[in-house]
Formats: structure tokens, C-alpha cells, sequence
């Protein structure tokens, strides 16, 4: 028998659900976002959601949903087919506000604004007014605005936390200005109370009241005699005045013309009534009884009559039907008027013809003369007594013109500063023709141009009379608000991350019918947090405090490139053609982080490279997060330094070691170092003591890398040479010697010759004559000092035998420190005789003799001063000179 085994595993692991937190829906956020990220994932793994309102993404792990309830998500592993449920609740805050903008407003006449109440509606700080209108001027963002226009407004609240708003309307109504007529009936009776006045107001709500310059206060008043009166009309602070004259008839005068009885007992006289003035028509009453105008058959006597005109109003005189004796007795009388209305300036002058003289006056007013003045208006009567006692009487009426009324019609100024108010006025009563005189100066019935203010005319008529008027041009209220054209802006932040706007940007053509004084604007400046789109408010007010706010669409754009430094260009001195360069740390003006901004190499070699010697340009670009470049160039200009320059300066003289070589690095000369390959292997920039000959220098920059090898040659100038051209020797003792010699060589003439004999010298001239035999020494010197010695021996000749000899000389070193060498090397050996002279020829120690064809004299200088001496060679008789430069 076999068995086998098998193992079953288990998975029935579930998966990781969580549907994420809570949400809210809101009326900013009508949809939300559910989060089940924090679910298990992978491709083997599926999401299903469930509830009341989703959108879209019911399979994955975020789905919309727009509406509240309780959402289920469900994930299932396809791999063991486990599932895993969790539950998220999407709850709904869509109330709105409560708003109500308040009743309804009246802008009366007194008043140019008027405040709106939205205190009912919600308050709290996530709540935000706006109200909106023809007329806001201040405080459209809170709850009680002042407006100045009538018309709708609307007060929107919106509350901030959950996005919802609601809205609520006002009316406000604007009185008009008032209108306001007068109507009169005149009094009946000249001087009577029974005038009438009724003042007629139109505009504003219909609610008037008056009140009368009598003190009435009702639309009508009565019992007014004639003369000017004013009323005052009065609505919601809004007022009208006008002014009304009452009329009045003439003055009802009746006087009584008598014819006298012809003869006596004939009772044939006569009575008639005259009538003026009043209203027609009359009606008479005699005392007779008799209604008729004229009455006759009377006797003599006093008659009396009264008079009624049309209107009821009635006077009363008397006269007498004298005897026959009386007959052509009469008066007659003359009345004038007064000049102006209410002054005393009339009079009344009675004319008697027939009678006897004296006559006797008497006047209803007292007066006792034919003519009486000072008369006010009114009716006057005289009796008239002549000698024979013969009686009349006789009344006139004392007139007076109307009182000078001025009535005014004015044009009223809109706009403050217009010169558009005009008044004209027109005139009754007095006595025409009129005289006007303005305040302002203008002489017509008409004042034009004229501004706010009081004016004052005086009207004078024929007679001088006057009558002043106070007119006040107002400035009316100005209820129409500006109408506001705003047009979109675009705008730049400037290189400090800000951009500020004006109204005049703004204004795409507004007008004002009085012309708009002040522009506002919610917001001007705008910052980098502030890029996009804003709403701005553009409100403009006119001379009126109208105002009139639109909003308007400001798109701020960042067009500032970031800061890019580049470092300064630079000139490199060096052999080492690798250069690091650093990209100096970015500045952006509107704070984007430099590290996040990219810095790219345009052209040019990235740092570190090797660049080639000469200029390289290299050009660096950086690009923000808007899309902004940058760009900046530097150069970087790679100079491999020249070999130092070199200034030679050659030995002086042939065999003398005073040359130098001095080089001059690129640059700093610190930075530099030398090998000399002279004797001395000297290290400075400077290479001295140097005799004529080739030396080399190696030059290496420690701070560049750069490693020259230069040659150089000093070249000496040839040796000063001396020639001897004749020497002639002393005959016997004669002293006719001489010795002449060219110089040569060195720096060339002039030379200068020293002859020294026996030490001494004896001449500064090129030859020498007169000599003695003799051993003469000759030192010739060049312009640098430069020395030649020969020895010349003058012989007596006694023969004219001279050695032969060929000897090589070496000399050295020479310069010299503390010894010299001179060799000697010849065919045959000869008496070899060293002396060391200075250069003065003062012998410095004694001769070194030896015979030999080859020696080597040691001469020791080392207790000599630095300079030049002579080295005297004698080989048998053949004198040689040498010179010997010792230094220390």
C-alpha cells in the first residue's frame, strides 16, 4: 500500500476599506469628492460605491456625489474574492440667510441722500452685504448704505461658510421740487377789506401747508385790503414762495353841481350828481328822495346825494342851490396824485369863479387855503363861503399809483461753478417807463450768467419811485448719478513685484451731466500673491456726492524675469586652461524658491571644463514657473602668459664679469621662480656678475603652471688694443727716444692715455718724444673705464739685437676673489720674471722669477681691495701686461 499528502493553504484575508471623512455639500460646493484612498489597491483589487447621488467615479477609489445621504464603499479582492465595507455620510448646508433690505425711503427736497436699513437681515462675521443700485455712495458692503438717487435697490447677503446667498429690494422715491400759483380777487371797494388771496402748490407727496405774510396758514385767505402779500408752501422740507397782489377800484367820489334860482321865489335851481371812480354802474339817493342823477325846480338850500357804484360801495356830498344872488359862484377843483404809491406827496387846488371876493376855505382836512398838499390818498372836500355868504362844496379824490411789484422768474443753476442761472423780472404798478439795477451790474430786465448765489435788483420807475428785490439762484439738487464706462485691464507686476492702477486707466468714457470730481477705486495696488483675475470696484462721484460704482475685470500678470547673476568676466593668466566658474544664487521677485528655478547653459563650456586659450562667451538662461527668462553673458578669456621680458645688460669690458640679466614676469613677479645656470647658479629675477658668454634660465610660475626655458648671450666689447706704430730708440744719451701707438678696440674714442716711467707719470698724451732709454708703461682707457697696459722699453742703441720668443698667457680667474693664476707655456724654456703692479704702476710685491718654457704663478690678491691691476710679464727681454680685476 502507498499514501501521499497534500497541504491546503488558506487566504481569505480581507481587503483594507475606509471610505474617507465626512463631507459637506454647500451652495459654493454643490458637488464633493469622496476619498477612499486609504483602501486597499493594486490590479487585482475593485471599488464599488452605493448611495443616494453619484456622479461619476462609482468604480474608484474618489467618486463625485452631489447629493446628502450615506454612501457604502465596497472594495473586493479579485485574488481570494474577500471584500471589505465602509460607510461615509455626505451631510447638506444649503440654508441661505435671512435679508430684508427695509421699507421703502423718500429723498425730500431738503435732503440729497438718504440711508437704507438692512439691520434685519443676518449678521456675523461669515456674512457679506452688497447692495447694488443707481445710487450707492458709501457703504454698499454693509448693512446701511447712503444712497442718493431714487430707484431700486438690492441688498444680496451671502453667507461665507456655506457659499449661499438671498436678496431683498427697496424702493426709494425722490420728491419733486414744488410748483406753487397764486390766484386774487381784488377788493370791491377802494380802501375795503374784501380782497381775497389763494396760493395753488403742485409736486412733491400732496401734503401742503401755507402760511400767509398775514400769518394765515390756510391755501385761501380773505378780508385782505389791497397791497402785496407772500406765501410760503411747505412739503416734506420741500418749499415754494410766491407773492400776490390784491387790487382795488378806483375811489368812488361824487360831487354835486348847482345851478342858482334865477330869481327870486322861482324854485328853478338845480342839483347834479358827478360820479368818478368806483365801479359802474351808479344808482343815486337824494334827500329829496329823488334816484336820478340830476335833480331840478329846487329852491334855494342845501341838497345832498349818495352815490352806489356796481359793487356796492357807496359816497356821499352836499351843496347848496344858492339864491339868484349867487349866481356864476363856482369852483372847480384840481386833484393830483401822489408820485409814488403811499407817500404824501399829493395835493388838491380849488379854482373859484364869480362870487365876491373874499372867499373862505374850509377842508375836510383842516386846511383853510385854495390849495392844500402833503395829501396822502384819499377823498378831499371844501366849502367855499364867499362875501355874500353864497356856499359851495366840492370833493375830489387824491389818487396814488400802484405800488411798485416786482415779480421774478429765475432759471436755477444745475451744476456747482455753472454760470447758467438767469433771472428776469417783470414790473407792475408805479409809473412807467422802468429803470433796473442788478447787483451784479447788468441793466435789463434780464440778469444771464449768472452763478449760485443772492441777488438783489432795484427797479426805479418815471417819478424816481423804487422797489428793491432779493433773488436767490440756487444750486439744485443734482440727483442724477455719474454713468460709469469701466473697461478691463491687463497689467504687469514692475521689477518690485507690484503694480498699482489708476482711474484713469479704468474710465472707458464715463460722463456726469455736472461733470465727475473724484474717481475711487476699491483696490489699486496688487502684489505677486495676487496674479489672475480681480474684481475691481470703479466708482466715480460728481460735484453732487452722486456716485456710481461698476465693477470691472483687472487680470495682473507676472512678466518679471528672475534675477540672474552671472559672475564678472574675467582674464586668466595661466598655463592651467581648466577654470571653475560659480552661478551666483538666483533673486525672484516674486518668491518662487531659486533652487526650484532651472538654470540652463545657452552657450559657452560648462564649469570645470577646458577651455581654449582666448575668449570664451558663455551664456546662462533661467525660466520660472510663469514662463519668464532670464538671460546673462560672461566671458572668460584665457591668456597663456608671455616669457618674462628680458633686459641684458652686457659686461663693460672684454674680460670683466659686471653683465647682468634681468627678466619682468606677466603679472605678479611673487608668483615666480629662477634657475640660473652661471657659476654661481644664482635664483633671483636678476642674474650679475656675469662676463661674456650664453647662459640659460629655467622660469617656472607657481601660480599658473607655466615653465619657460630662455637663452640669453652677453656680448662683451672688444678688448681695448694698443698698437705700437714706431718706437725709436735712445741714441747714446741723447734723449731722443719716442714711442707712438694707436688705441683701438673697446668702446672706441675717445681714449684716455696715462704714461707712467719709474712709477710716475709722465704723460696723459697718445705718443711721447724726448725719452731716455727706459722701461715705459701705457694704460689706455675706453669710455667704460675699460683698461689696456702695454710696457715699451726705449734702447739706447748700442745694437739692435731683440729676443724671439713665442709664449702663450692664460689668466685666470679673472675676475679675481683671493688668487690668480697666470700660465705660461712656450717652445723653448727662457728667464720668466712675474710682477703685480696696481693701476697706478706702484709695484705691490716682488717680482716671482724662474726659467723655464712652462710655469704656473700663483699670485695671492686676497689682501687687495676690489679693482683693477697689472700683471707685468717679462720672458727674457719681451715685456707682456695683463690685466687683473680682483672682487669681492
Amino acid at each position: 500500500a502507498s499514501s501521499d499528502q497534500t497541504e491546503v493553504g488558506s487566504n481569505t484575508a480581507p481587503p483594507t476599506v475606509n471610505a474617507g471623512p465626512n463631507q459637506t455639500l454647500t451652495c459654493s460646493a454643490v458637488t464633493v469628492t469622496l476619498d477612499g484612498s486609504g483602501s486597499s489597491s493594486g490590479p487585482n483589487v475593485t471599488y464599488a460605491w452605493a448611495g443616494p447621488g453619484i456622479v461619476s467615479g462609482g468604480t474608484t477609489a474618489t467618486p463625485i456625489v452631489n447629493v446628502a445621504g450615506t454612501y457604502t464603499l465596497t472594495v473586493t479582492n479579485q485574488s481570494n474574492g474577500c471584500s471589505a465595507a465602509s460607510q461615509v455620510t455626505v451631510d447638506s448646508d444649503t440654508a441661505a440667510p435671512t435679508v430684508n433690505a427695509g421699507t421703502d425711503q423718500v429723498i425730500s427736497c431738503g435732503d440729497t441722500t438718504v440711508i437704507l436699513d438692512g439691520t434685519g437681515s443676518s449678521t456675523g462675521a461669515n456674512f457679506v452685504y452688497a447692495w447694488s443700485g443707481p445710487g450707492v455712495v458709501s457703504g454698499g458692503a454693509t448693512a446701511m448704505p447712503i444712497v442718493n438717487t431714487g430707484g431700486t435697490y438690492t441688498l444680496t447677503l451671502t453667507n461665507q461658510s456655506n457659499g449661499c446667498s438671498a436678496l431683498d429690494q427697496v424702493s426709494v422715491v425722490v420728491n419733486t421740487a414744488l410748483g406753487l400759483e397764486t390766484q386774487t380777487t381784488p377788493a370791491n371797494c377802494f380802501g375795503a377789506g374784501t380782497g381775497t388771496a389763494t396760493a395753488l402748490a403742485s409736486g412733491g407727496n400732496g401734503n401742503y401747508s401755507y402760511v400767509w405774510s398775514t400769518g394765515a396758514t390756510t391755501a385761501e385767505v380773505t378780508g385782505l385790503a389791497a397791497g402785496t402779500y407772500s406765501v410760503t408752501a411747505t412739503n416734506a422740507n420741500c418749499t415754494a414762495i410766491s407773492s400776490v397782489t390784491v387790487s382795488q377800484p378806483p375811489a368812488l367820489v361824487v360831487n354835486i353841481v348847482t345851478t342858482a334860482e334865477t330869481t327870486a321865489g322861482a324854485a328853478d335851481g338845480t342839483a347834479t350828481a358827478m360820479v368818478t371812480g368806483g365801479t359802474p354802474d351808479y344808482t343815486f339817493i337824494w334827500n329829496t328822495d329823488a334816484t336820478t342823477a340830476a335833480i331840478n325846480g329846487l329852491a334855494p338850500g342845501n341838497y345832498s346825494v349818495t352815490a352806489t357804484d356796481g359793487q356796492g360801495c357807496t359816497a356821499s356830498t352836499s351843496a347848496e342851490v344858492n339864491s339868484s344872488i349867487c349866481n356864476g359862484f363856482e369852483t372847480a377843483l384840481t386833484a393830483n396824485a401822489l408820485i409814488c404809491h403811499s407817500d404824501s406827496s399829493g395835493s388838491v387846488e380849488v379854482v373859484v369863479t364869480g362870487g365876491t371876493e373874499p372867499y373862505t376855505f374850509v377842508w375836510s382836512n383842516g386846511g383853510d387855503e385854495s390849495l392844500i398838499s402833503g395829501l396822502a390818498s384819499g377823498v378831499y372836500s371844501v366849502s367855499v363861503t364867499d362875501a355874500n355868504n353864497c356856499l359851495l362844496t366840492a370833493s375830489a379824490a387824491v389818487e396814488e399809483p400802484l405800488a411798485l411789484e416786482i415779480t421774478v422768474q429765475k432759471t436755477d443753476v444745475l451744476c456747482p461753478g455753472d454760470a447758467t442761472g438767469s433771472a428776469t423780472v417783470s414790473v407792475t404798478g408805479g409809473t412807467p417807463d422802468y429803470g433796473y439795477t442788478w447787483s451784479n451790474g447788468d441793466t435789463t430786465p434780464t440778469a444771464e450768467g449768472l452763478t449760485a448765489g443772492t441777488y438783489s435788483i432795484v427797479v426805479t420807475d418815471a417819478n424816481g419811485c423804487e422797489a428793491e428785490q432779493t433773488i436767490a439762484v440756487i444750486l439744485l439738487p443734482d440727483l442724477t448719478p455719474p454713468v460709469v464706462v469701466a473697461q478691463p485691464l491687463t497689467v504687469y507686476l514692475d521689477a518690485t513685484g507690484e503694480v498699482e492702477i489708476t482711474p484713469e486707466m479704468a474710465d472707458n468714457g464715463s460722463v456726469d451731466n455736472c461733470g465727475i470730481v473724484d474717481w475711487q477705486l476699491s483696490k489699486r495696488k496688487f502684489s505677486c500673491v495676487e496674479t489672475g483675475t480681480q474684481t475691481v470696484t470703479l466708482t466715480a462721484i460728481d460735484a453732487a456726492g452722486n456716485a456710481t460704482a461698476v465693477g470691472f475685470p483687472v487680470t495682473i500678470l507676472d512678466s518679471i524675469a528672475p534675477n540672474l547673476l552671472c559672475p564678472l568676466s574675467v582674464n586668466v593668466l595661466s598655463c592651467n586652461l581648466v577654470y571653475q566658474y560659480e552661478i551666483l544664487p538666483l533673486v525672484e521677485v516674486c518668491g518662487e524658491d531659486f533652487l526650484t528655478i532651472p538654470v540652463e547653459l545657452i552657450s559657452g563650456l560648462p564649469s570645470g571644463s577646458v577651455f581654449p586659450v582666448g575668449e570664451t562667451v558663455i551664456t546662462l538662461q533661467a525660466t520660472d514657473s510663469g514662463g519668464n527668462s532670464a538671460s546673462c553673458s560672461f566671458s572668460v578669456n584665457f591668456i597663456t602668459p608671455a616669457p618674462p621680458a628680458a633686459e641684458l645688460v652686457p659686461p663693460l669690458c672684454a674680460e670683466s664679469a659686471d653683465g647682468s640679466i634681468l627678466l619682468a614676469p606677466f603679472g605678479d613677479p611673487a608668483g615666480y621662480t629662477y634657475q640660473w645656470d652661471d657659476p654661481e647658479g644664482q635664483t633671483d629675477s636678476i642674474a650679475v656678475g656675469l662676463s661674456a658668454g650664453t647662459y640659460s634660465v629655467i622660469v617656472s610660475g607657481n601660480s599658473n603652471g607655466c615653465v619657460d626655458t630662455m637663452t640669453f648671450t652677453l656680448e662683451a666689447p672688444s678688448p681695448v688694443e694698443i698698437t705700437l706704430d714706431e718706437l725709436v730708440a735712445e741714441l747714446s744719451t741723447s734723449m731722443n727716444g719716442a714711442i707712438s701707438v694707436t688705441a683701438g678696440g673697446g668702446q672706441g674714442a675717445p681714449y684716455t692715455f696715462i704714461w707712467r716711467f719709474n712709477g710716475s707719470i709722465i704723460s696723459t698724451q697718445e705718443d711721447l718724444t724726448g725719452l731716455s732709454a727706459g722701461e715705459y708703461l701705457l694704460t689706455v682707457v675706453d669710455l667704460n673705464g675699460c683698461i689696456s697696459l702695454d710696457t715699451f722699453v726705449v734702447d739706447r742703441l748700442t745694437n739692435a739685437s731683440e729676443p724671439e720668443a713665442d709664449y702663450k698667457l692664460l689668466l685666470y680667474p679673472n675676475p679675481a676673489g683671493d688668487e690668480v693664476y697666470l700660465q705660461v707655456a712656450g717652445e723653448k724654456a727662457a728667464n720668466l720674471e712675474v710682477t703685480l703692479l696696481d693701476f697706478d704702476g706702484r709695484l705691490l710685491r716682488q717680482p716671482v722669477q724662474v726659467f723655464s718654457a712652462r710655469h704656473t704663478f700663483n699670485l695671492q690678491v686676497s689682501d687687495y681691495p676690489s679693482g683693477i691691476y697689472v700683471a707685468r710679464i717679462i720672458i727674457d727681454d719681451q715685456v707682456m701686461w695683463r690685466r687683473v680685476v680682483v672682487e669681492r
